[in-house]
């Protein structure tokens, strides 16, 4: 299995991550790549800060963007929801 690997920049922070592997193609055209940056950063906006802060949590909305998007998805809101698929949002206290 061939994995490629990533030098990503969120805000002042450079981090490394394997991408998983591709099955559709080996690479992205340059629209698909861009795509998928703003579900991300579309992705990230709506989490709060602490999950926001865990990089397993960066890494995981990453992935499941990655993986819709190796398989043909475009567009960013689906690849957003994608995303964010299992995060629950927050509940509003009353009271």
């Amino acid at each position: 299995m061939r994995f490629f690997v990533a030098r990503i920049r969120i805000g002042n922070v450079v981090a490394m991550g394997q991408i998983l592997q591709f099955r559709r193609k080996n690479a992205f055209l340059p629209e698909e790549t861009t795509a998928m940056g703003e579900a991300y950063d579309a992705a990230l906006g709506t989490l709060d800060q602490d999950a926001k802060s865990e990089l397993f949590v960066r890494e995981l909305v990453a992935k499941r963007i990655v993986q819709a998007a190796s398989i043909g998805e475009e567009d960013r809101e689906r690849l957003r929801q994608t995303g964010l698929l299992g995060f629950a949002r927050p509940r509003c206290r009353t009271g």
